[in-house]
């Protein structure tokens, strides 16, 4: 890398170099007209000055046009014969209108102010009105010139970042329409099954008779569980359906927790619980809520049937503290994470938070999370 950067600044010093050097032998090698001075050392410090002088022409095109032009004028009111100088200061001009068009105006007071002193020095010649025309002409026209390719590369860029544009949004589109899908699929089969399993505890709560009033109570709990899962489901679906700001079911927070407690206790569950209802950002709530289920669900799946939870929510100094732990089998080792704790992980990245899940010190599984509240 710093090689690179020393021979790109190297390579514009060695061409000035090069050209002033060219531009002294060939100017030593011109004869003096019978009106003019002969080439003495001051005419080749000039042609020097300004050969050398090229090789700042991209640095600094400004500063470089206006060495050459006055070096230029200075040999031309020396009376010098006429030479290659002066190609050197219209080529400076046009690399100077090359950088910035904008400069044109100071091209073209440079090229008037040789020809004044052209015509102090030498009077009125018809060389000048062909000097003159291509001077301006030529500078003008490349100006003109550089400012529609450049009309050019902007315009195809611009094409080129419309179509980047267009096949991201298309694979954006495509992306979206596939996760649509999968929604669906998700809420047919999900949907599907709630609704059996609530139709079949409706039936169930309706055959058992006063005796059962226990497991009346389950199904009881059961059916309206599976309802509330089904109408949230398809109000997750509906936001996903839509994009104009269409209601959606409330999202749950902290206080939801004493209510998913009372329901998984319902369901046989021993679970003691420690609420800090503090007040959370709505997207805080609703994580440390999504965790708290996730977790107790995993402890219903996994950690055996004579299991008991511990839930613990607490919000202190600007963040929610959340852990769940059972007394239950725990993980065993070398077991990989299921999508459950993925998503719980997730969701704690996300707000920026922290999350751990593993065995505990006294035998079952611990969940733990830390989500930041401010």
């Amino acid at each position: 890398m710093a090689r690179d950067r020393l021979v790109h600044r190297a390579i514009p010093l060695v061409t000035g170099v090069v050209l002033g050097v060219a531009l002294v032998l060939v100017t030593s090698q011109q004869a003096a007209d019978a009106d003019s001075k002969s080439i003495d050392a001051v005419a080749l410090a000039l042609c020097l000055v300004t050969g050398l002088s090229l090789a700042f022409r991209r640095s600094h095109p400004l500063e470089q046009f206006l060495v050459a032009i006055s070096a230029t004028i200075a040999y031309a009111a020396l009376d010098y014969p006429g030479g290659p100088i002066y190609v050197v200061a219209f080529a400076s001009a046009l690399a100077m209108v090359a950088q910035r068009r904008s400069l044109i105006p100071v091209a073209f007071a440079g090229g008037a102010a040789l020809i004044a002193v052209q015509f102090a020095v030498y009077g009125w010649a018809l060389h000048l009105f062909g000097f003159a025309a291509v001077w301006f002409v030529g500078t003008a026209l490349f100006g003109e010139a550089v400012r529609l390719r450049r009309e050019q590369q902007r315009t195809a860029e611009a094409r080129a970042e419309f179509a980047e544009r267009s096949r991201e949004e298309e694979a954006r589109r495509r992306v979206a329409e596939e996760r649509l899908r999968i929604a669906r699929d998700v809420h047919d089969v999900v949907g599907h099954s709630l609704a059996t399993i609530a139709l079949q505890a409706g039936v169930a709560e309706h055959l058992l008779d006063d005796r059962e009033p226990k497991a009346r109570e389950s199904m009881a709990t059961i059916r309206r569980l599976s309802k509330e899962a089904l109408a949230e489901v398809s109000a997750m679906l509906g936001v996903l359906r839509t994009d104009d700001g269409a209601e959606r079911a409330p999202t749950p927070d902290l206080a939801g927790v004493t209510g998913l407690v009372e329901d998984m206790r319902a369901a046989g569950l021993d679970v003691n619980l420690e609420l800090d209802e503090q007040p959370v950002p709505e997207v805080v709530g609703g994580a440390a809520f999504r965790i708290v289920q996730e977790s107790l669900t995993n402890v219903v799946r996994h950690a055996g049937p004579d299991a008991a939870a511990h839930v613990r929510v607490a919000a202190t100094d600007g963040a929610v503290e959340i852990e769940v732990s059972d007394n239950g089998k725990g993980a065993r080792p070398g077991t990989p994470d299921g999508n459950g704790l993925t998503g719980m992980r997730e969701r704690a990245a996300a707000l920026g938070g922290s999350f751990s899940a593993g065995s505990a010190p006294g035998g079952g599984f611990r969940v733990q999370a830390l989500l930041p509240a401010r």
